[in-house]
Order: structure tokens, then C-alpha cells, then sequence
């Protein structure tokens, strides 16, 4: 918990539903700062992806997976582009926490299929 200032919350979120939360730092960062790492790392390759930034409510975590009705998968649809099976969406903070606000910011990383 003493990296958090350097880490960012992040989930990966898959086709099915499933979703797994974890931390995301880039590489540089990591080796630079000597960060630990264990067997449960997943290091994700180089790849084009759809960088979509958002301000949003904060949303129950299920209707995430509804990619028809969200957001950055209407934008996708709409530049013909193909998502991967999985995503992530990565929160910055939230709006205005001191006033309970329930807004957040962040974006979403969304790996394209070569095709």
C-alpha cells in the first residue's frame, strides 16, 4: 500500500463478466522504483489499443460488462474498430471526494485485434 501514490487501480475486465482488480504501473516505473513482483503479475505486451479518457458516475461494477450500452464500446462500433476479448479501465480519483461526490475519472484501455 506505501507504492499507491505511483500505482493506479485497475481492473481487467473480460468478455464473460469476470473481473480481476489489481494495481497498474508501467514498466519503467517499476524498475526504476524496484517495486516487488510475485507469480500473480501479468505483464501485458506491447499492442495497439483504444485509449478512451472519461468523467463518469460511478456505475455498479456489473453493468460495466453490458458493452453494447457503454460508452467507449459505442465509439469503437462507431470507428469500425474490434476489441480484443478483455479491457481495462484504469481510476485516476474521484471527482470531488471531500464533498461525496460521486463522480470518477479514469480511462480505458481497450486492446484492437489486428484485423
Amino acid at each position: 500500500m506505501s507504492y499507491i501514490p505511483i500505482v493506479k487501480s485497475s481492473l481487467r475486465i473480460e468478455n464473460s463478466g469476470s473481473v480481476t482488480w489489481g494495481f497498474a504501473v508501467e514498466e519503467s516505473m517499476q524498475r526504476r522504483l524496484g517495486l516487488p513482483l510475485n507469480d500473480v503479475v501479468e505483464q501485458i505486451p506491447s499492442q495497439k489499443i483504444f485509449y478512451y479518457k472519461f468523467r463518469a458516475p460511478l456505475l455498479p461494477l456489473g453493468q460495466e460488462t453490458v458493452r453494447d450500452s457503454h460508452p467507449v464500446f459505442q465509439k469503437l462500433h462507431a470507428l469500425q474498430l474490434r476489441s480484443k476479448d478483455y479491457y481495462y479501465r484504469t481510476t485516476l480519483m474521484p471527482a470531488d471526494w471531500q464533498r461525496d461526490v460521486d463522480y470518477q475519472y479514469g480511462y480505458y484501455a481497450v486492446p484492437l485485434t489486428e484485423e
